[in-house]
């Protein structure tokens, strides 16, 4: 079976732009796990919880938005009332959130 002109053409046009809005996404994934894209995510997480009343100090932070895995290193945590008695000690934490988190918060 073969396709009329207009819709052959009509088709291939659908399928590049399928195809190039796939690439963009994949940009675009691959540019949210550059390391200093990561350190600034950080730091708006530390600037959130300060303006809660939180302050975190860490030696590293990364994640994974494929596995929705996070893992902090030396992560301290204190109250800005009494920030020299830490609530929250860490040399290490690892976090993977269910894919249903992901669906609940999109959903409200």
């Amino acid at each position: 079976m073969t396709l009329p002109n207009g819709l052959r053409s009509a088709a291939r046009w659908v399928g590049i732009a399928g195809l190039a809005v796939g690439l963009c996404l994949a940009a675009i994934m691959l540019g949210l796990h550059l390391p200093w894209v990561q350190a600034r995510v950080g730091q708006w997480a530390a600037s959130q919880l300060l303006a809660r009343g939180i302050t975190i100090r860490t030696a590293g932070l990364s994640y994974n938005l494929a596995t929705l895995s996070v893992h902090v290193a030396g992560l301290v945590a204190s109250t800005t009332a009494d920030p020299q008695h830490p609530f929250l000690e860490a040399a290490r934490l690892d976090v993977t959130l269910p894919l249903a988190a992901c669906s609940t918060a999109c959903n409200g």
